[in-house]
């Protein structure tokens, strides 16, 4: 039976040669089990100089769950080597095949403690913003897609583009605003705040808890992925998509 470490190193060796995504093992897939593969992939690319910068909370809404066939939220690392800011130009040749979520993400101003509560997230809220998570899907098979095997290969994340931060001291109302999603200048879909998991606020003090299961902590200045309100899309080279939240500067990206 392979070990967390065994199945990491593979999927190190994966990304290193653009293979294609593959599902764990059936005898593999415990949720356990994929998280442990997950800190030792975490623990490796930590080695070789990557530091984190943010934890991503991925498939909160019905819609992305339905799209990728499992039914829980999952997270995953954000390195500081992939933060980008709005006008990132993202090349799609650089990846098997990228994607892009529309997401709120927020900005932790103080570390949270293991037992955050919903309070403890809102009073460490230092700032918002309209942002893309980059993923890595490395050409899945969606139909065949599970829970265990997206979370051993850190959920996917590849990255994030975040618009400018914008301090909401007033988080009320925060549930209805809503998110345009439009693409060469066309709106392409729209969703509300609360369609990524209810309430953004809870996602973040949730992951804080599960973290701390696991050994890590939210900490000072990281930014919190809350999860897409739209299905993925899939860019490709020449378009441009801007992304608008209620209240938030929009955040812009070209496809190269």
């Amino acid at each position: 039976m392979p070990t967390a470490d065994d199945v990491a190193r593979r999927i190190v060796a994966q990304h290193a040669d653009r293979e294609r995504f593959e599902p764990l093992a059936p005898e593999l897939q415990d949720l356990s089990f994929a998280y442990a593969v997950q800190d030792r992939l975490i623990e490796i690319w930590a080695a070789a100089g990557r530091a984190i910068a943010g934890w991503k909370i991925g498939l909160t809404t019905p819609r992305m769950q339905a799209m990728c066939g499992v039914s829980q939220p999952i997270l995953g690392a954000i390195f500081a080597d992939s933060v980008f800011r709005s006008g990132h130009v993202q090349t799609v040749a650089d990846h098997v095949r990228a994607g892009l979520e529309m997401e709120l993400a927020v900005e932790v101003g103080d570390a949270l403690p293991a037992d955050a509560t919903r309070a403890d997230a809102a009073a460490r809220i230092a700032a918002l913003a309209a942002s893309y998570e980059l993923i890595e899907d490395r050409a899945a098979d969606y139909a065949t897609l599970d829970a265990c095997s997206l979370v051993a290969d850190n959920s996917w994340n590849a990255g994030i583009v975040l618009g400018e931060p914008t301090s909401l001291p007033d988080l009320d109302g925060l549930l209805s605003r809503q998110g345009t999603l439009e693409l060469d200048g066309a709106i392409v879909d729209r969703g509300l705040v609360r369609d990524a998991g209810g309430d953004p606020i809870e996602v973040v003090a949730w992951a804080a808890r599960t973290l701390a299961a696991r050994g890590h902590q939210i900490k000072a200045g990281q930014w919190i992925m809350t999860g897409s309100l739209v299905p993925t899309r899939f860019p490709r080279p020449g378009e441009q998509y801007r992304f608008t939240i209620d209240g938030l500067d929009p955040v812009v990206l070209d496809a190269a």
